[in-house]
């Protein structure tokens, strides 16, 4: 193993040898090379990006182009985009990446060689890729392949189909990526490019990890270990053992095997890695290799040798101002202190990562390469990891004062994973901040409470606020133990005609409700807000059970995507506008809805209502409707699917489907909306069961729409519940002085109280999302 006390620290430079071997890789088209040798921008930008460092590389490039500009030296300029595409990639800035393929496209036309066009194509679907804009992604990768193949070139060919693997692999296709993987392989192997064949086979090995072949994958990575390292020293060469590296660790934290045979495999391609990078002076590749060499020291449980490896990975980074690795191994360092019992240390480790990731963007995150992290790997597990020391901190504070400070920051640091949530999900850096103005429950209506429920590893952290003062309970069962129980509640729930849902519900209740139902009596509680994290998002609580009652038949239940997060504010009814449409016929395979009728003339009877249905019921038509009047309530009586990704979620109208992200252009764009619509109302809306990240669609829809608070439902039921349902919500809703969560709860209650529709499958999936009063 690597003794991290007699590192070589040598950084070789990169000689005229190595400047012309840089310069070369940057394809200049013919014509251009009076510029390139006119142009040390041009140069020093290579440079700079060869040795990991974008941010320079971008300042030489952006003067190049200038210069190319003044010349006016189309093929040059495309050229230069093209590379500084690449350096934006690096960073993050995966929006301008793109626009500078886009420029680049452009500029050469499409008369351009097939070849260029290829590469462009190529790496415009890899943006595309990154920023999970999928379908556009695959539209290009056509484009790519057809070029390639007219261009007779199949070392391109092969870079698409790996392009492509990449692609289905992010869609979560891994068996059909191998596939396509392997086909990238032997076509490099065929062209002679031997970096992208091991860069494919990687790849393989990975989506290979992912649907569980565990041992072929493992005999994959062996074998491109020996592959890489015969290699000429590249930044590809050393990102691809770094890459080797880590899925050897992944392999076997995913197995749960200690094995010292994969330990040794990952040793053996980050020292290679870490070698490479010195040689060629890639302080990126450099700051990688020796922080998961530190992780593999963690591993072993040598904690100083790590602590010294990871300190100095993140010396590197901090010096390159990376702070998209400089998080990793602040991280690192947390965790290898609160293995060593310094929970401070740890604290301030995290606090320190934390304030890393909140200086990157989203889109940074998911452009970290062959890395390939998600959400769920890369800042999830970051904010619990604070959460949980702040609480473990807590226990160790006498002064009740000091106890509620740290309480306090841990349920900010709650907050804070609930906001990183939503931005994930939507893909939008600005989710949190819509219509947001910080409040929290303490300075808000009384008899209310405030459930944090955070499930850990090792057991659950139930956060109560009350008027005064926030608590904490402790309940001894982990995530393992709470996970399957969610997911048995959820799928029974929706089984209309029997009580098989009774044993989960009444185990979630002991769980999450019981441990604190003293406190909430003697705060006489009449409303519980729930700010619920992963995967109980997916879970309705009013159909949680102590064995007598359902909760909602002892008090009123909101969700909140997080209380920072809105403006809790009652709804004056006799003010109240309403723009109200939906389909009652069956349109684009979708069943009839013909209780519609019936929901919308009882909604026209309460309150001043404009309404549009059927062949009215149009994208246009919603679109010049928001324009036209500031209204107060938005109401759809229509199918509603809400999925995993975003993009793919949408109301269905009479001509089509209105995306989220196409309400919420509307909505922005109407000259009445400088206050937010105070409930949008989806009557027919349905998630999938089980799917936390669906879940996350509906708990952001009030937010995306610029909306206080909405009313939607976690699975389809029939539309005449439905209609009775909502109708009786807006009955309450009507009273002067009735909550939004108290007019839910009475509608909730009389579906309840009918023998026909007790079942909680008929009135538990709705949920009032957002502010409450």
């Amino acid at each position: 193993m690597l003794n991290p006390k007699n590192q070589n620290q040598s950084r070789n430079r990169i000689g005229l040898a190595g400047l012309l071997g840089v310069l070369a890789l940057l394809s200049l088209p013919a014509g251009s090379l009076a510029v390139a040798q006119k142009s040390d921008e041009l140069a020093l930008g290579a440079v700079a990006f060869s040795r990991g460092q974008a941010a320079q590389a971008i300042e030489h490039w952006s003067r190049a182009l200038n210069e190319a500009v003044s010349a006016g030296d189309t093929d040059t300029r495309a050229m230069i985009l093209a590379r500084r595409a690449e350096a934006q990639q690096a960073l993050g800035y995966l929006a301008k990446a793109i626009a500078d393929v886009d420029a680049a496209l452009a500029l050469v036309g499409t008369d351009a060689p097939p070849a260029r066009l290829a590469r462009l194509q190529g790496t415009l679907g890899n943006l595309y890729t990154l920023a999970g804009r999928r379908q556009e992604a695959g539209e290009a990768f056509d484009l790519a392949l057809s070029y390639a193949r007219a261009a007779g070139d199949r070392r391109l060919e092969a870079r698409t189909f790996n392009n492509i693997g990449t692609l289905l692999s992010a869609e979560k296709q891994h068996a059909e990526a191998r596939d396509v993987y392997a086909q990238s392989a032997a076509l490099a192997a065929d062209s002679g490019d031997p970096e992208l064949r091991w860069t494919a086979i990687v790849n393989a090995a990975y989506a290979g990890l992912e649907s569980g072949e565990w041992e072929p994958s493992t005999a994959d990575l062996d074998m491109a270990i020996e592959g890489f390292g015969g290699l000429p020293d590249s930044a590809r060469k050393a990102n691809g053992l770094i890459s080797l590296g880590r899925l050897m660790l992944d392999l076997e934290a995913k197995s749960r095997q200690s094995r010292p045979d994969r330990r040794r495999m990952a040793y053996r391609a980050l020292d290679q890695a870490l070698r490479t990078a010195e040689r060629i002076d890639d302080q990126r590749a450099q700051a990688y290799a020796v922080g998961y060499l530190g992780q593999l020291y963690e591993r072993e449980q040598r904690l100083e040798e790590a602590l010294q490896l990871t300190r100095q990975a993140l010396f590197i980074a901090q010096r390159l101002n990376a702070p998209e690795i400089a998080y990793l191994w602040e991280w690192q360092i947390g965790r290898i202190k609160k293995s060593q019992g310094e929970l401070e240390a740890a604290i301030a480790a995290y606090q320190a990562s934390i304030a890393a990731l909140r200086s990157i963007r989203a889109d940074m995150l998911v452009s970290l390469g062959s890395a390939q992290l998600s959400f769920q790997d890369s800042v999830q597990p970051v904010i619990l990891g604070l959460a949980d020391l702040l609480l473990q901190f807590s226990d160790r504070i006498e002064a009740p004062q000091d106890q509620q400070v740290a309480l306090r920051e841990a349920r900010q640091t709650v907050e804070l994973l609930k906001a990183a949530e939503l931005e994930d999900y939507f893909h939008d850096n600005c989710i949190a901040a819509l219509q947001a103005k910080e409040q929290t429950i303490d300075e808000i209506a009384p008899h209310t409470a405030a459930l944090y429920p955070i499930i850990l590893p090792d057991r659950i952290e139930l956060l109560l606020s009350l008027p005064d003062g926030l608590s904490r309970t402790t309940v001894a069962v982990g995530a393992e133990t709470v996970r399957p129980v969610i997911l048995d509640f959820r799928r029974k729930l929706e089984k209309r005609t029997t009580r098989q849902y009774l044993q989960p519900a009444q185990r979630l209740h002991r769980w999450l409700i019981e441990p604190i139902t003293r406190r909430l009596e003697a705060a006489d509680v009449g409303t519980l807000v729930v700010v619920p994290s992963g995967l109980l998002s997916t879970v309705p609580f009013a159909a949680l059970h102590d064995g007598q009652q359902h909760l909602v038949e002892r008090m009123a239940l909101a969700v909140a995507p997080g209380l920072t997060l809105i403006e809790p504010r009652p709804l004056e009814p006799e003010q109240a506008e309403v723009l109200a449409g939906g389909l009652s016929v069956s349109v684009q395979d979708f069943p009839p809805l013909p209780h519609v009728e019936t929901e919308l003339r009882n909604l026209q009877s309460m309150f001043e209502s404009t309404l549009f249905k059927n062949e009215a019921f149009t994208v246009p038509s919603i679109q010049r409707q928001l324009q036209t009047k500031p209204y107060t309530i938005v109401h759809v009586a229509s199918h509603a699917q809400i999925e995993r990704d975003p993009k793919d979620s949408f109301i269905l109208t009479y001509d089509g489907r209105l995306t989220m992200d196409g309400l919420e252009r509307f909505i922005k764009l109407s000259r009445f909306r400088e206050k937010p619509i105070e409930l949008l109302t989806l009557s027919a809306c349905s998630t999938a069961a089980g799917d936390e990240r669906a879940a996350l669609g509906l708990a952001g829809i009030a937010i995306k729409a610029g909306a206080r608070t909405a009313l939607a439902s976690l699975w389809f039921i029939n539309d005449e519940s439905t209609s009775i349902l909502v109708s009786r919500f807006y009955e309450q809703l009507g009273q002067r002085d009735t909550s939004m969560a108290q007019a839910l709860r009475h509608a909730q209650l009389s579906l309840l109280a009918e023998h026909r529709t007790r079942h909680p499958g008929y009135w538990a999936p709705f949920l009032l999302i957002g502010n409450w009063l």
